[in-house]
Order: C-alpha cells, then sequence, then structure tokens
C-alpha cells in the first residue's frame, strides 16, 4: 500500500482502507473509507492568514507523499507538507502522519495552522496522556472518537504540544491550532501528527504504547 497520484489526487489503498487526498487542496483532509463506510476527514490543514496553495511540486518516494507549495505574492509565507503511510503491528489498521513545515522569507510574520479532524454523527473525545498513564505527568492531548466500528486516534508529537491548543467548537471535530509563534526572516517552524484508524479496540495500553512509539520514531528525510 503505497500513495498513488493520478489526475492530480492522491490516494492509497488496502483491501479495506481507502484514504483520498487532493494536494491542492488540504483544507479538506484526508477522506478514510473503511469498506463502503466513510469515517470521516482527517488532518485538514488551515494556514492563519490564508494561503493560497499554489504546487511548486508534488511526488511519491517510498511511503511518502511530499507536496511543497510556493509563496505567490499574496502568501507571507511557504508551506511543505509531508503525508506518510506507516507500518503498523495492529491488525486491520490504517496509521498515518502528516508532517507540517512553514518557513518565511519575510522579516515578521506569525502564522499559525489549524488542524481539524472531523466525523459526522461521531462524538470526539479529548484525553491526555496523563489521563492514559498518570505517573507520566504528561499533558498531550490525544484526540478519540468511534464511528462505524472503527475507533481512531489522533496525537500530536510531544515535542510539539508546547506550542499546540485545542479548539472545541463542535463535538464531531477534534482541532488544534499549532505554531503562531513570531517567524523572523528564513526561520523553518515544523509540527508533526499521526493518525491511528483501528477496527479492533484499543485500550489504554495500546494507546500509551502507540503514543510513545510516535514520540520515538524518526522524523522524515526531508525534515
Amino acid at each position: 500500500m503505497d500513495w498513488q497520484l493520478q489526475s492530480g489526487q492522491a490516494f492509497l489503498e488496502t483491501d479495506q482502507w481507502r484514504a483520498e487526498l487532493d494536494p491542492r487542496a488540504p483544507t479538506s483532509g484526508l477522506q478514510v473509507r473503511f469498506g463502503a463506510n466513510l469515517i470521516g476527514q482527517f488532518l485538514k490543514i488551515s494556514p492563519k492568514p490564508s494561503h493560497s496553495f499554489a504546487i511548486q511540486e508534488a511526488y511519491v518516494r517510498q511511503n511518502d507523499l511530499i507536496v511543497r507549495y510556493e509563496q505567490a505574492n499574496q502568501d507571507l509565507y511557504t508551506v511543505q507538507l509531508n503525508w506518510r503511510r506507516l507500518e503498523c503491528d495492529i491488525p486491520d489498521a490504517l496509521s498515518l502522519e502528516v508532517w507540517i513545515s512553514v518557513q518565511t522569507s519575510l522579516l515578521d510574520t506569525h502564522p499559525t495552522i489549524e488542524v481539524r479532524s472531523r466525523t459526522p454523527d461521531a462524538q470526539w473525545h479529548g484525553i491526555t496522556m496523563n489521563d492514559l498513564q498518570p505517573e507520566s505527568g504528561e499533558s498531550t492531548v490525544i484526540g478519540l472518537v468511534k464511528k462505524s466500528g472503527v475507533t481512531s486516534i489522533v496525537m500530536i508529537d510531544p515535542s510539539d504540544a508546547l506550542q499546540a491548543r485545542r479548539i472545541t467548537e463542535r463535538s464531531d471535530e477534534f482541532s488544534l491550532r499549532i505554531l503562531g509563534e513570531f517567524m523572523e526572516k528564513g526561520v523553518i517552524r515544523r509540527a508533526r501528527l499521526r493518525l491511528l484508524a483501528a477496527t479492533s479496540e484499543l485500550p489504554r495500553s495500546k494507546m500509551v504504547k502507540e503514543f510513545r512509539a510516535f514520540a520515538d520514531s524518526p522524523l522524515p528525510l526531508t525534515a
């Protein structure tokens, strides 16, 4: 299961899962299906101020879909998104992550990125690592939702958690606002998030294990 690029659309699929992405519209995120069931739209990327998302290049390298967006005249920064398909030892599971990079050529910008995951007719729950493992003392928030027999979690890399804040506008959506700090010319800001969707139950011990594996995993080669 590797990324495919056809007619401007990107997708990957197995016998049971299909994830689709329009690189020209990352605000629409990943549309994830299990069989005939639409589970939701995950990891929708919405910069503030808005970005034109004019693609400079998009290509597949091994299990990565890499999309670079140019800084058009109306844009204050450039954006690069690395979408990575991950191996997973959980049966019948789908695991993906996105690595967001923002860079400016201007002297003073404060871009923020909102990352939203939406599952219509299903309620998200925000839990912290401290909830799952009280002795950890960690406050990193994980989004959890169950729909159509699928349990999905969205995680942010703990090294990025200090620059993230949860947005709670609607119950069928898990949203984070990240970055937003002052950026000097040439500075690159990055953040990484991961989606795990599984047909099996994800007990606390399994979520802790997956979170630790995420935190310890290597960064993309282009990071």
